[in-house]
């Protein structure tokens, strides 16, 4: 062992030691732990053995104005104030001024918080003697034991990828039961003296080893541990440290207790494991309990099958409905896959649990799965619902061919150069001359599929003169008309050349 690891090992055996009393006493003097109280609204992933100081108990007058607010306050566990001027408790600071640190309550934990963390919008701390793990109510700063423990935890991490949490001793890693605290040996950390632990948004577990001053990785399944480099520079930890993850910003902070300059706050590099100073504590506060507080988020519910028709045409728009929750109540944004290569842009935002149109108009017939999802103002997106079926057909082009006369009646030649049609009303008029019976005929077919052709007749026609035959047909998507120049005699119809 090294001169400088001996001495951070004798200092830290020299400072639990000093301290067990005066803990014991803490923990049983009622009316001293009556009269604290502890508000804190934080997210930490690591604490580190400490010694424990409760400041002068004098009266405090609470900012209560923070309580609900989240924005870019980093919050804490003061351990010890070297200038006395606060309590043991959690504070909270501004990470671009650190030097200006804001008591929130004083303790109500026999000994005091090791390790947190921010799970599931609660906080988690676990206690640095015995490791009991608490929770702490982000509005009241009410304390509550859930429980467990057994061996003291130094940190506590939880990995938002797998919704599990994670303590730390000085040389193992634990499985930590949210429910009943209890702790769940993983494994040996490779050597050290780990004081903290942290996760980063994509589930690496980083570890601070003060007996070497440098940053590890750490394989959550067997606590194995990889180290990524050293601190740097001339830095020297020692005392209470803590390290948490801004998950938001993607940076590890270090709320490190540096031998010569007291509590600091750094920037780590978790490439090269370097830290980078951003500033000294107020009065070199020596702070546990670090935490910086995220906003999980939840994916909206699953869009339902959105409603609509069922059979179209080509060209022609149609509209569709959908609706969706968010379990936060966020605000939601949709976005449409029409299945023929084209999907809409996001959409929104619209309320939670708001039904919401979308139009769409396809030019090629088919068969189409119309599908939606959500996501949320974080971005967190939701599966693709259901889909509906609709069948599209190209948009008919009726046409008029031959009009032939004859004996008695008039026939017509119906084309359809286009996609189906349903539903066509045609007629056959006669105006000019004198007719006595068939001046007009109507009649509707009820299909006609593209490139097909039908024959229509008129009814029994007689007359005298001169006449011009008008031949219509129209659908909802297509029509046509067409005159033809004819003769009646009696009961027979003669065509005239153009």
């Amino acid at each position: 062992m090294n001169k400088k690891s001996m001495y951070k090992a004798i200092v830290a055996i020299t400072v639990a030691l000093a301290f067990v009393m005066p803990v014991a006493s803490f923990a049983n003097d009622e009316g001293l732990t009556n009269n604290f109280d502890m508000r804190v609204e934080v997210d930490s992933v690591s604490l580190c053995p400490s010694f424990f100081y409760d400041a002068e108990d004098t009266d405090i007058t609470l900012d209560t104005s923070i309580f609900e607010v989240l924005g870019d306050r980093f919050y804490g566990y003061n351990a010890i104030d070297p200038s006395g001027a606060l309590p043991s408790g959690p504070v909270y600071f501004d990470p671009e001024d650190p030097g200006t640190i804001t008591l929130l309550q004083k303790t109500t934990s026999p000994d005091f918080i090791a390790g947190g963390t921010w799970a599931v919008m609660t906080w988690y701390g676990c206690q640095f003697n015995n490791g009991w793990l608490w929770t702490i109510d982000k509005v009241t700063g009410t304390m509550t034991k859930i429980g467990g423990g057994g061996v003291g935890l130094n940190g506590l991490a939880y990995d938002v990828t797998t919704g599990k949490m994670y303590g730390a001793s000085s040389k193992d890693l634990y499985a930590i039961n949210m429910s009943n605290g209890e702790q769940t040996l993983i494994g040996p950390f490779n050597g050290g003296l780990i004081v903290g632990i942290a996760f980063d948004g994509n589930g690496t577990l980083y570890a601070e080893d003060i007996g070497a001053d440098c940053l590890y990785s750490v394989n959550p399944l067997t606590g194995a541990s990889t180290l990524i480099g050293s601190f740097g520079g001339e830095i020297n930890l020692n005392y209470a440290q803590d390290m948490a993850y801004d998950i938001e910003n993607d940076i590890l902070y270090f709320s490190a207790f540096e031998n010569t300059y007291g509590g600091q706050l750094y920037t780590c590099n978790v490439t090269t494991g370097e830290l980078t100073l951003v500033g000294d504590f107020q009065g070199h506060m020596d702070m546990t309990g670090f935490a910086i507080p995220y906003i999980p988020s939840q994916s909206p519910e699953m869009p339902e099958r959105p409603e609509g028709p069922t059979e179209g045409v080509t060209g022609v728009e149609y509209v569709f409905s959908t609706s969706t929750t968010d379990p936060e109540g966020d605000q939601v944004y949709y976005m449409w896959d029409w299945n023929d290569s084209t999907y809409s842009n996001w959409s929104g935002p619209f309320n939670s649990g708001d039904v919401v149109l979308a139009r769409h108009t396809w030019m090629e017939g088919g068969t189409y799965d119309v599908r939606v999802k959500a996501k949320d103002i974080y971005d967190c997106e939701s599966e693709w619902s259901e889909p509906k079926i609709i069948h599209i057909v190209g948009v008919p082009v009726l046409e008029i061919g031959n009009i032939t006369g004859g004996l008695f009646k008039v026939t017509a030649e119906i084309k359809n150069g286009g996609g189906d049609a349903i539903g066509i009303d045609w007629s056959i008029t006669l105006d000019g001359g004198l007719i006595l019976l068939g001046k007009e005929t109507s009649g509707r077919i009820s299909n006609l599929h593209g490139g097909e052709e039908k024959i229509i007749r008129s009814s029994l026609i007689l007359g005298f003169g001169n006449t011009v035959i008008t031949v219509s047909v129209e659908s909802v998507e297509s029509s046509a008309t067409k005159e033809q120049d004819a003769v009646v005699f009696l009961f027979f119809i003669k065509i005239l050349d153009a």
